[in-house]
């Protein structure tokens, strides 16, 4: 949120340099975030004027914290260089609307990349950014256009615009910052070579520009500047970000958490996935995995009631997973008969969903003999349900005392950090 600053010589500024650094647990990184929210919040009621040098806050608790900054009067004056850009654009012109800004990206080491390409990249390529030098984790988001779908989040809440006035354009030689198109059609740009030190420095410095020896931009050195649209069907992280800010409430969190989650993931090398989908005659499962970015292949079965072996090969070769990846293999659909024939899995799950009642091992007993997980599903539903869980797994145990469970909601998330450790335990 940047206000007219009607006290400068009053005012003190707080600069706030990653006030919640990247841990190595996921789950500590969002409790941080949490704290970091609370402490910005207790720090504008001291007057202060702040310089952000994070996306996340605004990401996290944007609607809170500009409330706040109205309240007590306070400026938060960007440090990210794209909005410091936007910000540097917007001097002496606070009178003037916005009809539209456009945040610049470079497109990253992926640029150009396809989806079959990008589900084949290692974390040495992701690391390698082509013009600025960053820590890992933004690194990582850059490679994916998260970063730049966070940061449309963070300028809609600094501008007070809306997300049809936000606009970002791949700019591969990162001069141009970030560029403010006003009510009469004129458009101004910040430019400068790829440098955090200037953007920081302004922050500092405000309104003043003080007299500094950074390298100069020469233009003879980029006779060519480019600029391409945003490829949103391929690196999708941007379209949810658009999508989580037309959702509004904690839909921008959420992304961010998971975000965070799958990232974390990346660096670690933990787990790739694959899937190959049975079904007769649909492909709409697939679709929805593939939509995901998931290396997927459709088995259309017609009339047979079960994956061949032979199918399943041919499907793997054409796949070609990622070594150490796993592979999940959905037979087709809930019939019965899958259990009866070996695809040569090494472990099997079986799947009940909380709706369908809880004495379907007593129904189906060969789905639940021949598994080694059973996963409740739907579990947020059980408020509203007549469904026993207790008696689901002693019904089940009867039929397989070996099963192990695990209760889960793709709704909420809820159950599936233990089964994604599961995984990754059997994985190693």
């Amino acid at each position: 949120m940047i206000q007219q600053d009607s006290h400068p010589c009053k005012s003190k500024i707080m600069v706030l340099l990653q006030l919640y650094p990247w841990q190595e647990e996921s789950t500590e990184n969002l409790g941080q975030q949490i704290q970091g929210q609370t402490f910005l919040l207790n720090l504008q009621a001291l007057w202060s004027r702040i310089a952000l040098a994070n996306k996340e806050t605004l990401v996290v608790a944007g609607e809170l914290i500009t409330k706040e900054a109205q309240k007590y009067g306070v400026n938060i004056y960007p440090v990210d260089s794209e909005h410091s850009a936007i910000f540097q654009c917007l001097v002496g012109e606070f009178e003037n609307k916005i009809e539209k800004i456009y945040l610049t990206a470079s497109g990253g080491p992926f640029r150009g990349y396809s989806k079959e390409q990008l589900s084949k990249v290692t974390k040495a390529q992701a690391l390698k950014h082509p013009n600025w030098e960053m820590g890992a984790k933004i690194t990582i988001d850059s490679a994916s256009l998260m970063n730049k779908g966070l940061e449309v989040i963070e300028a809609k809440w600094l501008f007070n615009l809306t997300p049809d006035q936000i606009d970002v354009i791949v700019h591969p030689q990162s001069i141009v910052h970030s560029l403010v198109q006003f009510e009469d059609g004129s458009m101004k740009a910040q430019m400068g070579l790829p440098d955090m030190k200037l953007p920081i420095q302004y922050a500092f410095t405000y309104p003043k520009r003080i007299k500094t020896s950074f390298p100069r931009f020469n233009f003879l050195d980029y006779p060519n500047l480019t600029f391409e649209k945003a490829d949103v069907k391929t690196f999708k992280n941007l379209a949810l970000a658009y999508q989580a800010m037309e959702m509004g409430g904690t839909a921008a969190c959420a992304l961010n958490a998971g975000n965070e989650v799958a990232v974390d993931a990346f660096l670690k090398e933990e787990i790739s996935f694959a899937v190959i989908e049975g079904d007769q005659q649909t492909m709409q499962d697939a679709n929805r995995i593939d939509a995901l970015d998931i290396p997927v292949i459709q088995i259309n079965t017609g009339k047979g009631c079960h994956l061949e072996s032979d199918m399943v090969y041919d499907a793997v070769k054409q796949l070609n997973p990622k070594e150490s990846s796993i592979l999940m293999i959905e037979n087709v659909g809930n019939l019965v008969c899958p259990s009866m024939f070996d695809l040569g899995e090494r472990k099997r799950v079986v799947i009940i969903s909380t709706t369908e009642g809880e004495d379907k091992p007593l129904k189906y007993p060969d789905m639940f003999h021949s598994s080694d997980i059973c996963i409740i599903n739907k579990i947020d539903l059980l408020p509203y349900l007549n469904f026993n869980l207790e008696k689901l797994r002693s019904y089940a145990l009867q039929i397989n005392p070996k099963l192990i469970f695990f209760e889960v909601s793709a709704t909420t998330g809820q159950g599936m950090e233990q089964w994604y450790s599961w995984l990754k335990k059997e994985k190693n």
